[in-house]
């Protein structure tokens, strides 16, 4: 396992899963993806932590989850799945929030006292889920006190429409290129313009640029499984997901 840490204090846990070969997260494919969620909290000895964890699904709506106990309704303990929710925030100590990531983004968002794991994807972004988001959000945390770090996801590079399709679409305009007929969009620059708006401060934004598409394409075929959807459309491969999680110590 190759497990990236973000520098967003010593009050949490957090970490993102970069291997090569490619780790399947991904829940539909069943138990290896459940083995490789074990597995990884077993690499960062905080493996007590994982029956009580939350997954946070990617429903690409714009709902929002705040966990205030552990018997919140819809809360099942065991391999727990917000099927309805792009986000979930807590407070709750030892509580480990996990997603499984792909092409879109998902940024992990740390507090003083406060974390969360937001899904945040070309439709999620363009229905104002981050307002939406820090708007709930910042009930409990300053904006000048909020980190956000971003998980690997497709690159402009790789990430091309052949046509456009966005409600913000006028606003965007800056984020959008066009090569070959083909529209290029930054998701990364997309967020950290609405991360300015929301009164995060830049230094505070995490990118390790690490594009999906070109960490599936160093994936050992026979052994590893394609984080990039779209790689794994094109090529005709295996399609997983790629981990990450956060929690307060």
């Amino acid at each position: 396992m190759d497990i990236i840490k973000f520098d967003l204090g010593l009050h949490v846990h957090n970490a993102v899963d970069v291997s090569i070969p490619q780790k399947n997260y991904f829940l539909k494919y069943g138990e290896d993806g459940i083995i490789n969620q074990k597995l990884f909290f077993d690499f960062l000895n905080i493996s007590e932590n994982f029956k009580d964890r939350v997954v946070v699904a990617n429903a690409f709506s714009t709902e929002i989850l705040h966990i205030e106990d552990k018997a919140y309704s819809g809360y099942t303990g065991n391999f727990s799945n917000c099927n309805k929710y792009d986000g979930v925030i807590t407070q709750i100590r030892r509580l480990a929030l996990f997603t499984v990531f792909g092409d879109c983004p998902q940024l992990i968002v740390v507090g003083k006292k406060t974390i969360a794991l937001l899904h945040a994807s070309r439709k999620t972004i363009d229905d104002n889920i981050i307002f939406v988001f820090f708007e709930k959000f910042k009930k409990f945390e300053n904006a000048e006190d909020i980190k956000v770090a971003i998980s690997p996801y497709i690159t402009e590079k790789y990430f091309t429409h052949e046509y456009l399709n966005l409600k913000r679409g006028v606003n965007w305009k800056k984020h959008i290129a066009i090569k070959d007929n083909l529209y290029l969009i930054d998701l990364a620059s997309m967020i950290k313009e609405d991360l300015k708006s929301v009164g995060i401060n830049e230094e505070n934004f995490i990118n390790l640029k690490i594009d999906t598409w070109e960490l599936s394409e160093k994936s050992v075929e026979k052994l590893g499984c394609s984080v990039s959807h779209r790689y794994a459309v094109t090529f005709d491969r295996k399609e997983g997901r790629g981990g990450m999680m956060v929690m307060l110590k």
